[in-house]
């Protein structure tokens, strides 16, 4: 088969050839993911999209992830602004019924500065919108007013915005940072879009009632409270075609110039087919929980349909052919990249530098992609150390001048596995075809808390508040002031007294993080918590005089300083079969400053589960035991232990050294 990267090659080319929007249906997530890497490395980011399944079961009850609608939200809209764009896209994600493009244009809200708006008729049609209110905006589909300030962070969006209000008048709008709350760049215009697809105005909803009331599921009539109050209960994606005239398909955004690259009709249509049995296994579960569910057949595209919508545009096999404007081609003469990969990364690293010399001396163009910043310094030191011409070139590569016989060029990227083009005399080989296979660890969405300990708040959980010690949490009220509105969490302490802290001021407190069940509510004005902030202090000045002592004597007491072999810590740690994230290889690299210097070390390295930590421990363990140290690991469990010595036998199995484990 034509290799994902191959693939990504030539539609590629054929969107800068002919400027028009391309979908690109692939069979799962993970080839999505995959073929996206690959269009970035060719193309660049700008142009690709990505159209994700919604990430929820049917008949559960249970609502697609807020950051998954959004991704679907913001391909509608660029389809909608008639941008060119290259779309990727499992089958499954196009297969629901999703809001109808004349709706979607409706309800964009543009805002510009100097613009007049009521801030409640706003928030009315933000809830409608599928905007949660929320007292701080900590994620995307969220919008929060506080006084005359307005935060909102919509689909498509770097960063949420925030309007400053004088009165009704718009006088300042900013983007600003999730995690510190602190305005960032001026801005002059923002646009505003849906945040679900569903909307739920008065029309929609008297759209979806009558049909609803069809519906003989025990939640229904708690559902259909809910949607008379413009509240979207979990799991209401489900009936998303009841609330609209005429549903619409993700085809009706597209151009009919549009080019869809898909899997052949046969593979296409067994796609379809699993996912709707699945669909139907999951409606003959609910329907021995419930006695009539919604019709798996309302919910997604017919086979009929799917085919008679692909066809209404031009459409090609992926595997068979490229489409370039109006001719249809057949694929180029292509093979795969073979350096092999027994042995040693040490030697299929050599056997690599061969293999390239040898593909250059017939004359090809060759580009080496690294899928991490520590494979591409590695792979350019490899090259530049053979003494081979090495160029450093940025993505994407179709963007880049005219190669030059002689010279490797090497980027860093993600292609998958390469190819070779013989009538064109290119070859792409990546650090994957060298190595073996680096696994890839979703990154987290960059300025968005993990953890929000505030808004994720329930009522009756306990509070902490700075001054006035811990109390209850009784909800976020809104009061009139001197004139003015604004929100107050209200805290209810010992004798039913009362505090309303303003939202303004929310970090005067915390969410009470002790065992629950032994809270001791304070009482407002009580001298408790003014005895325990006391008693804290004496004993974090005798804490601090202790630890004071202990880093005296350590400053004074001269370290080992052990010397970093560059080439051998390169080749420890290509065999690590995750791509390092940024904030790994700033630890490792502090880690072996550290070790370097003759002071103590002394560092914590912390990290959630499964994010690497061991590895760092793996690198500075290698970096002194190829000294001639002895290396401990202390573990709190024999399991842990177990585990450990199964992770240090694993990666040290190339190297002479010994690992034991004591329990």
């Amino acid at each position: 088969d034509m290799p994902v990267s191959l693939r990504a090659m030539l539609l590629g080319y054929a969107f800068l050839d002919t400027g028009r929007t391309q979908l690109w249906v692939v069979e799962n997530e993970e080839e999505m993911y995959a073929a996206m890497d690959s269009l970035y490395c060719f193309v660049g980011r700008d142009i690709v999209q990505e159209y994700p399944s919604l990430d929820f079961r049917p008949y559960q009850d249970v609502s697609p992830s807020k950051e998954v609608v959004a991704k679907r939200i913001a391909v509608l809209e660029r389809l909608v602004k008639h941008e060119a764009a290259l779309i990727v896209s499992p089958v499954d994600a196009l297969l629901p019924h999703t809001i109808p493009p004349e709706d979607f244009r409706e309800c964009m809200l543009e805002i510009s500065e100097g613009d007049y708006l009521d801030r409640d008729e706003m928030a009315r049609r933000l809830v409608h919108m599928g905007y949660s209110r929320t007292p701080l905006v900590d994620g995307i589909g969220q919008f929060s007013i506080r006084g005359f300030v307005v935060d909102i962070y919509s689909p498509g969006m770097q960063s949420p915005v925030r309007l400053e209000m004088f009165g009704d008048k718009v006088e300042r709008m900013t983007s600003f940072d999730l995690s510190t709350q602190r305005s960032r760049a001026e801005l002059k215009t923002t646009k505003v879009l849906p945040a679900s697809e569903i909307i739920m105005d008065k029309e929609h909803i008297r759209n979806a009632k009558p049909r609803l009331r069809r519906i003989k599921e025990p939640l229904m009539p708690s559902m259909l409270k809910d949607i008379e109050q413009g509240i979207y209960s979990p799991g209401i994606e489900m009936y998303l075609p009841y609330f609209y005239q005429r549903p619409a398909t993700f085809f009706d955004y597209l151009n009919d110039d549009c080019i869809i690259a898909s899997p052949d009709d046969q593979d296409l249509k067994a796609l379809w087919s699993d996912m709707f049995n699945r669909l139907k296994a999951e409606y003959s579960k609910a329907r021995s929980r419930t006695q009539e569910p919604i019709d798996p057949r309302s919910v997604v595209l017919s086979w009929e349909t799917l085919e008679d919508r692909c066809l209404n545009n031009e459409i090609f096999h992926i595997s068979t052919s490229i489409a370039a404007g109006n001719r249809t081609v057949k694929p180029p003469v292509f093979y795969g990249v073979s350096p092999g990969l027994a042995g040693s990364p040490k030697s299929r690293l050599e056997r690599a530098l061969s293999y390239v010399s040898e593909l250059m001396d017939k004359g090809m163009h060759v580009f080496v992609v690294g899928e991490s910043r520590d494979l591409y310094e590695r792979l350019i030191h490899a090259f530049d150390s053979k003494g081979m011409r090495v160029k450093r070139i940025a993505t994407p590569l179709l963007s880049n001048e005219v190669p030059v016989h002689g010279i490797v060029y090497v980027t860093e990227g993600s292609i998958g596995h390469g190819f070779i083009l013989p009538d064109a005399g290119i070859a792409f080989i990546s650090s994957r075809d060298i190595f073996g296979e680096v696994r890839h660890r979703k990154p987290r969405p960059k300025g968005i808390p993990v953890v929000n300990p505030f808004t994720q708040l329930n009522l009756g959980d306990a509070v902490v508040h700075r001054d006035h010690g811990i109390g209850i949490f009784r909800g976020v009220k809104r009061l009139e002031l001197g004139g003015l509105s604004c929100d107050f969490v209200l805290l209810e302490y010992t004798g039913g007294d009362k505090l309303y802290v303003p939202v303004y001021r929310l970090g005067l407190l915390q969410r009470y993080i002790g065992d629950p069940g032994s809270v001791i509510i304070d009482r407002l004005g009580g001298t408790r918590w003014k005895n325990a902030k006391n008693r804290a202090r004496k004993n974090a000045e005798k804490l601090a005089g202790e630890l004071l002592e202990i880093y005296a004597k350590r400053a004074s007491t001269p370290g080992f300083s052990f010397r970093i072999d560059e080439e051998l810590v390169r080749d420890f740690a290509s065999g690590f079969i995750y791509d390092e994230t940024d904030d790994q290889l700033k630890t490792i690299e502090q880690v072996y400053d550290d070790m370097s210097s003759s002071m103590p070390m002394d560092r914590l390295v912390c990290g959630d589960v499964g994010y690497g930590k061991t590895e760092v421990a793996l690198r500075a363990s290698f970096v002194a035991v190829m000294q001639g140290k002895q290396v401990a690991i202390l573990v709190p469990t024999t399991i842990l232990a177990h585990q450990h010595l199964m992770t240090f036998r694993e990666r040290f199995n190339a190297w002479p050294v010994r690992v034991e484990a004591l329990t």
